[in-house]
């Protein structure tokens, strides 16, 4: 994986834009649902964040473990934030509380 700084995801954000015709509405979009479908999978099936938040060898089968899930998304501006509140929309569907 490749890692960018904001204004490299700015350039490449506009060269999709430009080269594909795929709007900024749409690169958000698919960058908030796929935010919120690691976000479910990370809560729903376990992974090495829920290991660590539970300070176990291995995860339990599910990080609720039968309680209800809260997941805070913190926006900044920009289109950054406004992938965020398309995760936070995502999240909110599944009937995740989100703050």
């Amino acid at each position: 994986m490749k890692v960018v700084t904001s204004s490299q995801m700015q350039e490449i954000d506009k060269e999709t834009i430009l080269s594909y015709g795929i709007s900024s509405l749409v690169l958000m979009e698919n960058a908030g649902r796929k935010v919120s479908k690691v976000a479910v999978k990370i809560v729903e099936k376990g992974s090495s964040l829920c290991r660590q938040s539970y300070r176990a060898p291995r995860p339990p089968k599910s990080c609720t473990a039968g309680r209800q899930v809260t997941v805070c998304i913190c926006c900044g501006g920009g289109n950054n934030g406004g992938d965020g509140l398309v995760a936070a929309r995502y999240l909110s569907e599944k009937k995740y509380k989100v703050k």
